[in-house]
């Protein structure tokens, strides 16, 4: 809760009302720039005529959440609700937003763990479709200003990740930043040398102004301005929190925590979030080129020209390519000497075995089949088209199908969910056919180069993963490296 409700920065006393200030100027003077973008979009909404249409004709599509879709949406066709009046005002489901823990969530030393906005399926009828329009439309209108190209990256695509990490090492005029939700690199070039970082905002959620709500609607194109004010209105609901019942109990409908707020918040779940973050990463992106950026402290530069625009931002510098990291994706070199996105293997770590559910399947199937069967999708699932030693390694340690078809499609349910968004496995352009793609070769070596491994840290690391059985626990200084290059994260002990 304290993430959204305590003062941002409080270790700097005013910093927070000037970012605050400094973000509503910013917008406001660049309201031209935005004014622009949105003639860009309009053609991408040439079909759309209001949220209603568009939740009748597309709420059945094939998405993760599609079965939550169509229940709520014949909910609203049984209660006759119409219209705009959906979610906002006759909502048959809450006026109020449920904000609760992300499921399963592991917050990081010193953070706090996040949170969700749960606005209920209905509300994300009213602006799933708008949305989606909209992240089309920005993916496929990249610009330049003041002499930096600017990529908003929809999906990490080899075939985007591999252009963009070619661009942030060969910028284009003045440099150049790729951008999706607070996730952004950047380089620039300063007397023909090129300087490359890793952005994130800091306190992303809650530096947002109310300002941004209006940027979103203005840069939403006109046939569709109503809807997305409409909808930016749901981040002006109040929030309500229920105390977490013990083994047992039910839980108490009467018994919760109500927070009001001034103007509009910006909560992960809303259906906006990403376009918000966008905006956010954008503004801050065109503030620094703007800014004359001088040889010397160019971190230094680049973040004090970001808090122009409202935006406190960390940078993270990359003297190396395998440095780069996007969309948890990095430029490793091939055994050909090119450049190509691979994921990274912190996430394989960090998503190999949870609590709970990880392992459907029936009695009769044993624990180790079902962990082989996981593990065995979740390798194939992170590394499709990839070949790497190492991780070759582990796709023959887990072996072949031992489980029911029905297992095996219970447990892909789930890797997929968990995958969701971190990788995309359309086959590259340059691969023969969509069913024959083209395998990509690495060697150990050019993996390991971003974490920095000694000779024997990697060792290590590639004889536990040949010897690797179910039921083992594994932990070196080689595990807490990736752990740490990769999320920041450490393995206590180590």
């Amino acid at each position: 809760m304290r993430r959204i409700t305590e003062v941002a920065f409080p270790e700097h006393p005013g910093l927070a009302e000037r970012l605050q200030h400094n973000q509503q100027h910013f917008l406001l003077t660049h309201a031209d720039h935005y004014e622009r973008r949105r003639e860009c979009f309009e053609k991408y909404f040439l079909e759309y005529t209001n949220a209603f249409d568009a939740a009748a004709e597309h709420y059945a599509d094939a998405h993760p959440k599609a079965a939550l879709r169509i229940a709520a949406y014949r909910e609203l066709v049984e209660t006759g609700i119409v219209h705009d009046q959906f979610w906002h005002t006759g909502n048959v489901k809450q006026l109020t937003v449920l904000y609760k823990m992300k499921p399963g969530e592991f917050a990081k030393p010193g953070k706090y763990g996040r949170m969700l906005g749960d606005y209920g399926v209905h509300a994300s009828l009213q602006g799933f479709w708008l949305n989606k329009l909209l992240k089309e439309a920005e993916a496929n209108e990249p610009f330049v200003y003041c002499g930096i190209t600017f990529m908003f990256v929809a999906s990490p695509k080899r075939d985007a990740l591999n252009t963009v990490f070619a661009l942030l090492m060969n910028p284009p005029g003045r440099g150049f930043m790729c951008y999706f939700s607070d996730d952004a690199c950047i380089s620039v070039r300063i007397d023909g040398q090129v300087y490359i970082f890793n952005s994130d905002i800091n306190s992303c959620d809650r530096t947002h102004t109310d300002a941004i709500f209006d940027v979103y609607v203005k840069t939403t194109p006109h046939i569709a301005q109503a809807d997305a004010l409409n909808l930016t209105q749901q981040c002006a609901r109040p929030l309500r929190i229920f105390p977490v019942p013990r083994k047992g109990e039910k839980m108490e409908p009467g018994k919760y925590v109500e927070l009001t707020f001034e103007g509009r918040i910006l909560t992960s779940g809303w259906s906006g979030t990403t376009r918000i973050n966008n905006l956010a990463s954008e503004s801050y992106g065109l503030a620094i080129a703007e800014a004359k950026i001088e040889p010397g402290d160019v971190a230094g530069q680049i973040i004090a020209a970001a808090m122009n625009a409202g935006y406190s931002i960390s940078l993270e510098p990359c003297p190396e390519p395998e440095d780069i990291q996007f969309l948890k994706h990095s430029p490793h070199q091939t055994q050909d000497g090119s450049y190509e996105a691979v994921l990274n293997i912190g996430v394989l770590l960090r998503s190999s075995g949870r609590p709970h559910g990880d392992l459907p399947g029936r009695r009769s199937e044993s624990l180790r089949d079902r962990a082989n069967a996981f593990h065995r999708g979740l390798l194939q699932g992170c590394y499709p088209d990839v070949s790497i030693p190492i991780i070759d390694v582990m796709k023959k340690r887990v072996g072949g199908t031992l489980v029911s078809s029905q297992t095996e499609a219970a447990i892909k349910r789930a890797i997929d969910t968990r995958l969701a968004y971190k990788v995309d496995a359309t086959p590259s352009t340059s691969s023969p056919s969509p069913t024959t793609p083209t395998t990509i070769f690495f060697t150990d070596a050019a993996i390991f180069k971003r974490y920095r491994l000694t000779g024997t840290e990697a060792l290590e690391l590639q004889e536990h993963c040949r010897q690797a059985e179910y039921g083992t626990h594994f932990a070196s200084a080689a595990v807490s490296r990736v752990l740490s290059r990769d999320y920041k994260l450490t393995c206590p002990g180590l």
